[in-house]
């Protein structure tokens, strides 16, 4: 009695997990729990344990079922972990999949089945299927999922061998019917790339600094932006480097997107400056108009117009009585072109 209950038992042999974005003892903890969930969803089955490292590369169809027919079990399942990052927020997708072993060599005399071969399998007309649950919770929370996914799978089973003639399964769940093999969830499309650096090239012309009424000035600089759907955020730096004049500027800088291509916003930068008086540092605000010529992808084309503004102030050279120089306070337009990558 106890050998024809073993001989009817369904074999199922349980393969080493593959997962992609996941750490391996994650993995193996969840294998673990689908190993446990399956013998205690199916009394009546025999539940194998063929474990392994765990891979990232997928299971193939035809080393599954060569791996049931090796441990002389009806059915190998194999479990997939993926975990997904790139969503808000991240999901993890728990995938497993039926691989059966079907032999159809007709039993004889000179061919008779040992253990590692059948010469029918009751399996003969259970197709492969998969089925699979996704989560946003943490991997302290799988427990759940991995209850609902063994559920899942019994009642995938029980479909695919109702009214075949084949071994069935305890209908523990009710799924709906669908295709063997049903694809999986697609992955979510990956957001588009917002942070790039690059740099800038152009003009400023300085007002009312200490040696001149107006000069024109070349500018140079690097920059990082992020863009986001609504809003821009710079930081950048530039330097101006003329004969004797000299201006380096470090500033942050935020605008909001008028439309997709348009920006406006404002640049506040602390500025170390000698336009040909003594010297001077101190904060800039610079209001801006900006317009991404390419606003997305890479590279991102940019053009920038703006009117800076000097809070600190430059005094002309005196050399016989030194600090008493005519203060200057400098401005101006200032023009510029950057390329990110």
């Amino acid at each position: 009695m106890m050998a024809s209950a073993a001989a009817s038992a369904q074999r199922l042999v349980v393969l080493p997990v593959t997962g992609q974005d996941v750490s391996a003892a994650v993995a193996t903890r969840t294998r673990r729990m689908v190993l446990e969930r399956l013998s205690g969803w199916c009394r009546a089955c025999v539940v194998l344990d063929q474990d392994g490292a765990p891979t990232a590369i997928p299971i193939d169809a035809s080393w599954a079922a060569e791996a049931a027919r090796l441990a002389n079990a009806h059915l190998a399942v194999a479990l997939n972990v993926a975990h997904n990052g790139r969503t808000s927020p991240p999901i993890t997708t728990l995938t497993l999949s039926a691989y059966p072993f079907a032999e159809t060599a007709p039993a004889s005399a000179t061919n008779a089945p040992t253990s590692t071969s059948r010469s029918t399998s009751p399996n003969s007309t259970l197709r492969p299927f998969q089925v699979w649950k996704t989560t946003s919770a943490g991997a302290e929370s799988l427990g759940a999922i991995v209850d609902e996914l063994v559920g899942a799978f019994f009642a995938r089973a029980q479909e695919s061998t109702a009214g075949r003639g084949a071994r069935s399964y305890p209908p523990n769940y009710l799924a709906g019917p669908g295709p063997a093999f049903p694809p999986p969830p697609p992955l979510p499309p990956r957001p588009p790339r917002e942070i790039f650096v690059g740099a800038t090239a152009g003009i400023f012309t300085a007002i009312n600094t200490p040696v001149a009424s107006a000069e024109a000035l070349p500018v140079l600089g690097l920059f990082a932006t992020w863009i986001t759907a609504d809003t821009v955020f710079d930081a950048h730096a530039d330097t101006v480097t003329s004969s004797n004049r000299s201006m380096t500027t470090l500033g942050l800088g935020a605008f909001h997107r008028q439309g997709d291509r348009l920006l406006l916003g404002v640049k506040a930068k602390w500025a170390w400056q000698t336009l040909g008086g003594r010297g001077g540092s101190g904060a800039v605000l610079q209001p801006t108009v900006g317009y991404l010529i390419a606003a997305s992808g890479s590279p991102i084309v940019r053009v920038d117009v703006g009117y800076a503004v000097n809070l600190y102030r430059e005094r002309e050279l005196d050399r016989l009585i030194p600090g008493s120089g005519k203060i200057h306070l400098t401005h101006g337009p200032i023009a510029t072109f950057g390329v990110a990558f």
